[in-house]
């Protein structure tokens, strides 16, 4: 279930605010290179939505699954499957392909 207390924006493993919308960009740009759809700009905390053939409450700073990657950026794009969860550098954002709520940062 989504936390309670929506926190304001974030990315795990950034220390300061700048190092944050740095990594956040460059996911970003990372996205729209993985999709070839351009990302809107909200800035999502989580998502609740259909993930490996069962319903799934989805958030930044949590484990995309257990014992797996932390969940660093999840991204809306314009077109396709629309929404993407971003877990590091060096893998491919996981598509969703059914969403049903999503909760931007405060």
């Amino acid at each position: 279930m989504l936390t309670n207390a929506i926190p304001s924006f974030f990315v795990p493993g950034s220390e300061t605010e700048s190092g944050a919308e740095r990594a956040y960009l460059r996911m970003r740009e990372r996205v729209k290179t993985d999709t070839g759809s351009p990302v809107r700009g909200r800035r999502i905390f989580g998502v609740h939505g259909r993930l490996g053939g069962r319903d799934r409450h989805l958030e930044v700073g949590q484990q995309l699954h257990e014992g797996g990657p932390e969940i660093t950026a999840i991204f809306e794009t314009t077109t396709g499957d629309r929404y993407h969860v971003y877990t590091g550098p060096f893998t491919a954002p996981v598509r969703l392909k059914s969403v049903y709520e999503v909760t931007d940062f405060t």
